[in-house]
C-alpha cells in the first residue's frame, strides 16, 4: 500500500497510462494494465485514470490479441466495482466488447470479462442498456461455462436482472428460465451460483406470468426444490399446468 501511494504521489499513473498506447510493445502494454489493476483501487485514482485517457486505451486493448485482452479485461473488472466507472465503461463502448469476451474460449479472458459484466449489471440503468444492445445471450453463455467462477458471475448477473421489474418477462422471452433453473441445481459443484440462481427465481416468481413458466420448466427439468418451496406449491402447479403432467413428473 505504501508503494502504491508513493507511485501516485510521484504522478506515476500518468506515465503508466501512457504505456497503454499502441506504439508500445504488447508486453509493455500488458504490464501497464496489470500495474493499473493494482494502483486503481480507490475512486480518486479511477477518476484520474479516466481523465488521463487510460480507460479508453484499456477498452481499445480489448480488441487486440488475446494476451492484451486478458490484461485489459482483468483491469476493467476491478475498475467496474466503482459506480462511476460502470457508467464510463458503458458510455465508451465497453459493453459490446465485454459481452463478446464473456463468451470466449480462453478461460482467463472469459473470467475477466464475465466479472466486469456482472458488476455492470448491478447498475439498473446499465441493465437496460445491456438488454437493449446486447440481449441476454452473453449472460446465457456465461451460465454454460465449465468454469465455476464464470457460472457465479452469470448467476450474479441474473440476480440483478431478476430484481429489475422491467426485465423479468425479458428473461422469460429470451430463454433464461431454464438456464437459471439449471444453475440452481448446481448445489454440490457450485453452491454459490446455485444460491444466487435460486434467489433470482424467487424474485422472478413475483410476476404471475413468469411464476407459471417457472413451474412448468421446473417439472420438465425434474427440479423439485423450487416447486416444494413457498414460492410455488404443488397445489398451484396442479392448477397451473394440469394434474396429469404433475403426477407424471413426480
Amino acid at each position: 500500500e505504501l508503494n502504491r501511494v508513493n507511485i501516485l504521489k510521484l504522478q506515476g499513473l500518468t506515465t503508466i497510462a501512457r504505456l497503454l498506447q499502441a506504439r508500445f510493445s504488447n508486453e509493455v502494454r500488458s504490464l501497464a494494465a496489470t500495474t493499473i489493476l493494482h494502483l486503481a483501487v480507490d475512486d480518486d485514482t479511477k477518476y484520474e485514470l479516466v481523465e488521463l485517457g487510460g480507460l479508453q486505451l484499456l477498452i481499445e486493448m480489448c480488441e487486440n490479441e488475446v494476451s492484451l485482452q486478458i490484461a485489459a479485461m482483468q483491469c476493467l473488472a476491478e475498475l467496474s466495482t466503482s459506480d462511476h466507472m460502470k457508467q464510463e465503461i458503458a458510455a465508451r463502448g465497453g459493453l459490446r466488447l465485454l459481452a463478446a469476451a464473456s463468451c470466449a474460449g480462453d478461460a482467463d479472458l472469459q473470467q475477466g470479462a464475465a466479472d466486469a459484466l456482472a458488476h455492470l449489471c448491478t447498475d439498473t440503468n446499465i441493465i437496460h442498456i445491456v438488454v437493449k444492445e446486447e440481449g441476454l445471450w452473453s449472460v446465457l453463455s456465461m451460465a454454460q461455462s465449465p468454469h465455476l467462477r464464470v457460472q457465479q458471475y452469470a448467476a450474479k448477473a441474473f440476480w440483478h436482472l431478476a430484481v429489475d421489474l422491467d426485465q423479468r418477462e425479458q428473461i422469460l422471452e429470451m430463454g433464461g428460465l431454464q438456464t437459471l433453473l439449471r444453475l440452481s441445481m448446481l448445489t454440490e459443484s457450485n453452491p454459490h451460483a446455485a444460491q444466487l440462481a435460486e434467489e433470482a427465481l424467487v424474485k422472478l416468481s413475483e410476476n404471475p406470468t413468469v411464476r407459471n413458466a417457472i413451474a412448468k420448466e421446473s417439472l420438465q427439468l425434474g427440479k423439485m426444490s423450487v416447486i416444494d418451496s413457498d414460492v410455488i406449491s404443488v397445489s398451484e402447479l396442479s392448477n397451473n399446468i394440469g394434474t396429469h403432467e404433475l403426477e407424471r413428473a413426480i
